[in-house]
């Protein structure tokens, strides 16, 4: 069997698709992980911030009593930016669902997989996805939070492509030099 440079030219052409398939695979899964890993360190830190705001409270409420002096107003602040972060932990919540290709219960808020008809934890009907998800709200910060991490993708993206097509043209020079003098004798 003879080679010519017109099947070495499609050997080249199908491996270089095969390796950048496999990079942009390799990059769409990369980005999913770097993103949920950082929303669940917000979601860590959110509720650590919870837990001290909840000492703080009860630590408060406890010396006014002990005072005589126990009044609502003072902790309606500390309450406020514990509301806050709860919904901030819910959102962020929602988006790793939704990148797991899970839903939340509308009720009980539980991760329930796509396509149940009723929450396993609480047993609430899951109607659809409008009916689990509330609307983003997108913020001036969420978008320069979503346009940074839009560049440092394609940055990541640009270098793997680098490298692989680097591969790519080491792996084509072997086969070439492979082949080079075997012209006649296959």
């Amino acid at each position: 069997m003879k080679f010519s440079w017109d099947d070495v030219e499609q050997l080249g052409k199908r491996v270089a698709d095969t390796l950048y398939d496999a990079a942009d695979t390799v990059g769409k899964k990369t980005g999913e992980v770097v993103e949920t890993q950082k929303l669940k360190n917000q979601i860590y830190t959110m509720r650590r911030e919870n837990a001290k705001d909840w000492l703080e409270m009860g630590r408060s409420l406890y010396e006014a009593y002990k005072d005589g002096e126990a009044h609502s107003e003072d902790f309606h602040e500390i309450c406020e930016k514990i509301r806050e972060r709860e919904e901030e932990i819910l959102a962020c919540e929602k988006k790793v669902s939704e990148m797991k290709g899970e839903a939340r219960c509308a009720n009980c808020h539980e991760a329930v997989q796509k396509g149940m008809n009723f929450c396993p934890f609480c047993g609430t009907k899951v109607e659809t996805e409008e009916d689990i998800f509330e609307e983003e709200d997108t913020t001036e910060e969420t978008i320069a939070e979503e346009e940074a991490a839009a560049a440092e993708k394609e940055i990541f993206e640009e270098e793997n492509l680098e490298e692989i097509r680097a591969a790519y043209e080491q792996s084509l020079a072997d086969e070439v030099s492979a082949l080079d003098g075997k012209e006649g004798d296959l």
